[in-house]
């Protein structure tokens, strides 16, 4: 069977994973997930998703590796811990090993995030110059992820005024 191009929507990527999402709060510019990864796994995504995904996950005293590919690519990058930020309609693979961690996956549409990066002043232009991005990760940045986590963990009792 060929392996099919087009691009992931923003539910069906690793389904069983999912332990809770935000879906409940219908904020329409993010959606957030929390998952639960096995300890080995691997995602292609042969046609990219249709949104920004920002893949985070709580530090920790010693890292967990993921790395990803960009179809055509041939070298491979490690994240060391750090979080990614996956632009729209580009094709990757990503593939973990000893991770088992409870993560959150940010999806962000691509009008929502213009927006706000032209509220900052910011060339939207540039959220595409780079199909995947290592984000660095300081302490406010992880601040507002863990808030975040907790809060859809939790149910998302504070609505989306919240987020």
């Amino acid at each position: 069977m060929p392996r099919s191009n087009r691009r992931i929507i923003r539910a069906d990527t690793m389904p069983r994973t999912i332990r809770q999402t935000s879906d409940g709060v219908q904020f329409a510019g993010v959606r957030v997930l929390v998952r639960e990864l096995p300890a080995i796994g691997r995602l292609d995504v042969p046609g990219g998703f249709d949104h920004f995904c920002f893949c985070y996950w709580p530090s920790q005293k010693n890292p967990d590796r993921m790395t990803f590919q960009r179809k055509n690519v041939e070298h491979a990058d490690c994240t060391e811990g750090s979080p990614l930020l996956i632009s729209p309609e580009q094709p990757f693979q990503c593939e973990w090993k000893k991770m088992e961690a409870v993560v959150a996956n940010f999806q962000l549409k691509p009008a929502f995030l213009e927006e706000a990066a032209a509220s900052l002043r910011v060339d939207p232009g540039q959220l595409y110059e780079s199909p995947v991005r290592i984000v660095a990760l300081d302490e406010p940045l992880e601040s507002l992820c863990r808030l975040l986590m907790q809060e859809v963990v939790g149910g998302c009792k504070y609505g989306s005024s919240f987020f």
